[in-house]
C-alpha cells in the first residue's frame, strides 16, 4: 500500500482555488453575447446562437458551480479530518492531557 502524506494547508489552499474560481462565473455572462448575435446577418443562426449561449450560462452557474462548491467543502472537510486523525494519534502516543486534581 502506497503511503500518502497530506498536508491540510494545501488541502484548504486548493479549497480557496476552487472557490475563487467558481465565484469568477457569477461574472459569466454568455447570454449577452447571445442578445449581441444580430451580427451574424441570418436571423435563424442569430436565434439559435442565442439560445446556446442562454444554455451555457445555466450550465456554468448552476450545476459546474454546485460541483465546485462541493468539491471545496470536501477538501475542507478532508483537511479537518486530517488534522482530528493527527491529533487522535498524538494522543495515543502521549496520553491525554492530565490536570493536577485534590491529592488524597
Amino acid at each position: 500500500m502506497g503511503q500518502f502524506d497530506v498536508e491540510p494547508s494545501e488541502l484548504r489552499s486548493a479549497a480557496k482555488k476552487i472557490k475563487d474560481s467558481v465565484g469568477k462565473s457569477d461574472k459569466v455572462k454568455l447570454d449577452e453575447l447571445g442578445k449581441s448575435s444580430g451580427d451574424f446577418g441570418h436571423g435563424d443562426a442569430a436565434k439559435e446562437f442565442g439560445q446556446l449561449m442562454a444554455t451555457w450560462t445555466q450550465a456554468v452557474k448552476s450545476p459546474m458551480k454546485e460541483d465546485g462548491e462541493n468539491s471545496s467543502a470536501k477538501l475542507d472537510e478532508n483537511a479537518e479530518s486530517y488534522e482530528r486523525s493527527e491529533r487522535e494519534s498524538q494522543n495515543h502516543f502521549t496520553g491525554p492531557a492530565v490536570t493536577a486534581g485534590p491529592g488524597y
